[in-house]
């Protein structure tokens, strides 16, 4: 991390494309393969890690280490970086004395994640989930954050919380899907409705991370039939997940009562997501999926008499739609 926020503030790297595409089809920029480099060269040179594996090589790869197993995102938000916006490192490590690697394991199977993000300020919010007794079975979690400094890292804030009180914000992704989902459209007008702040930058590391500071938020990115869930849940969901989690708050996929209860079949494996304070995540999954009485041409009408967004339809919140 420390490598990376150097790279990235004395511009030693390129936002340029590299010309090549990653296993999910992603334009690769020349920042993202310096990135990986660096946290595979780490990886494999601290003698801890026995299994790795990135969004942008989408392959377990052996470490000479042995203990655990880490998968990241070196780079989340790229697409983003030409405007000097805010970036950010996801990685979730998993204990792995026996080299399990991945495939078969849980989210909820870490020790920890990691969200390091790369502002005016470097820092990382870090979740942890520790043994209480010998045998594993009883667990305490712990959310902070660090931030680097002169003189090293340092911890800046000892405790982080995702909780009931505090401003109401929403980041809402893919908003596209409010098209051809009637209840993610029924989620936005609630939110618009009930006059949330928007705080969206299109980067999934700060907007998350400006709940977690806040103390109070929801980020969500479902999918629809004409856009496909995108983001990786070993490399990105899984990880923030247990952050999340570990401050207090909720995930799920729509379906799930948490992320890190959804097996990872493989590392390609993509996912919705909600992730944020208890009472909005559960608000997402009663609506999210919920069923609609009116076409939604017929709602999104409806709105544009009564002024509102075509996208967002008024049913059931008003009668004369």
């Amino acid at each position: 991390v420390e490598v990376i926020s150097e790279m990235l503030r004395k511009g030693t790297v390129s936002p340029e494309v590299s010309g090549k595409k990653n296993d999910f089809g992603d334009q690769q920029l020349q920042v993202d393969l310096m990135a990986d480099d660096e946290c595979f060269k780490q990886l494999k040179e601290c003698g801890a890690v026995c299994t790795a594996s990135s969004e942008e090589t989408n392959l377990e790869v052996h470490c000479e280490g042995r203990g655990y197993a880490v998968a990241f995102d070196p780079l989340d938000g790229s697409s983003i970086i030409d405007a000097n916006w805010a970036v950010g490192s996801i990685f979730g490590i998993y204990p792995d004395p026996n080299r399990r690697g991945f495939k078969g394991r849980k989210g909820r199977d870490q020790c920890a994640g990691v969200m390091a993000m790369y502002g005016p300020r470097t820092t990382m919010a870090i979740g942890l989930r520790l043994s209480e007794d010998e045998r594993g079975k009883s667990y305490v979690s712990v959310a902070f954050e660090v931030a680097l400094t002169e003189s090293g890292w340092v911890v800046t804030r000892k405790r982080l919380s995702l909780g009931e009180a505090g401003k109401r914000v929403f980041a809402p992704g893919n908003l596209r899907a409010g098209q051809e989902r009637a209840g993610y459209a029924m989620l936005l007008n609630y939110w618009l409705s009930n006059k949330y702040t928007l705080r969206y930058t299109g980067g999934m590391v700060p907007d998350i991370y400006y709940a977690l500071i806040a103390g109070y938020g929801v980020f969500c990115n479902p999918s629809s039939p004409s856009h496909r869930a995108k983001l990786r849940l070993l490399y990105e969901c899984a990880p923030i997940a247990m952050i999340v989690e570990c401050a207090g708050g909720m995930s799920t996929d729509g379906k799930a009562s948490s992320l890190l209860d959804v097996t990872i079949s493989s590392t390609n494996d993509t996912t919705d997501i909600c992730v944020g304070s208890p009472s909005e995540v559960r608000r997402y999954r009663a609506l999210v999926n919920a069923p609609t009485k009116f076409p939604l041409s017929v709602t999104a009408k409806a709105g544009r008499r009564r002024g509102c967004l075509p996208c967002i339809p008024c049913w059931p919140f008003s009668r004369a739609s």
